[in-house]
């Protein structure tokens, strides 16, 4: 029987990797000065190539530093229930106040905890909040979330402020993992995102795009609908100090927003 290469293989990424470059072994091999059969060998998981091999190839496939990572660093594998558990930990307490408004999510986009306010927020478009707090305990992708209209969440955007927050997740999305093609999440998700009938259309501007500036798309605010009226918030990024691979995204209160929440 043949070698069947494991999903999460180095091998299986850097041929992944050379097939999106449209080279063959035989180029990959003549570009780092390799011996014949040596890209083969690797892909096979046959050898396990050393770091300066691995950094000659990624040059050769103009690899950007995630893509780097995803190969052989941290993101290499998806967060693990350790490190999931270490960062609800160190940011729970803020989460907890009424009037923080903010979601933890990991690298690859999955949101992990969603903070009181969030909650209080959404409580008048969600029909069902056991099953939005299923979601985020299981670390569903962000834009699964956006996107799933059984959640009901996306009814507190007006469809203007859906597309620019579509725009930038899916930008964001297409960036850092379009490429990991061994995680069923981010490959369901994809799935979702072209049968949607504003994201697929999105999404397939995104990938004719050479280039995408995900600073410039990123207009740091979002409206939102809150019990039929409009309030604008800003909001900002920022990594957990004990795990960069983690962060929050929190949005400002504002006054309108605060009387309005303590209506209800």
């Amino acid at each position: 029987m043949g070698n069947t290469l494991g999903q999460n293989s180095l091998g299986r990424k850097i041929r992944f990797f050379r097939k999106r470059a449209e080279m063959s072994q035989m180029e990959l091999e003549m570009e780092i000065d390799g011996s014949a059969g040596m890209i083969s060998r690797i892909e096979s998981d046959k050898v396990n190539p050393s770091k300066e091999t691995i950094n000659d190839i990624a040059k050769v496939l103009k690899l950007n530093k995630r893509e780097i990572d995803y190969m052989i660093g941290a993101s290499a594998n998806p967060v693990s229930e350790k490190e999931i558990e270490a960062a609800r930990g160190e940011v729970g307490e803020y989460f907890s106040r009424l009037n923080v408004f903010a979601y933890l999510i990991c690298d690859r986009q999955r949101i992990w905890l969603l903070s009181r306010g969030f909650y209080k927020m959404f409580a008048p478009v969600v029909d069902d909040p056991e099953k939005v707090s299923r979601e985020v305990q299981n670390g569903s992708q962000i834009i699964r979330i956006m996107l799933d209209s059984s959640l009901g969440i996306n009814t507190y955007l007006d469809q203007e402020s859906l597309k620019e927050m579509l725009c930038y997740n899916l930008s964001r999305f297409y960036l850092e993992l379009d490429f990991i093609t061994d995680d069923e999440n981010i490959t369901n998700t994809i799935k979702m995102i072209e049968s949607h009938p504003i994201a697929g259309k999105i999404w397939d501007r995104i990938k004719l795009q050479k280039e995408i500036n995900t600073t410039e798309l990123d207009s740091r605010t979002a409206t939102f609908m809150i019990h039929g009226l409009k309030v604008r918030l800003r909001y900002g990024r920022e990594y957990l100090n004990s795990n960069p691979r983690f962060e929050v995204i929190e949005y400002v209160p504002t006054n309108r927003l605060i009387k309005l929440l303590s209506r209800f």
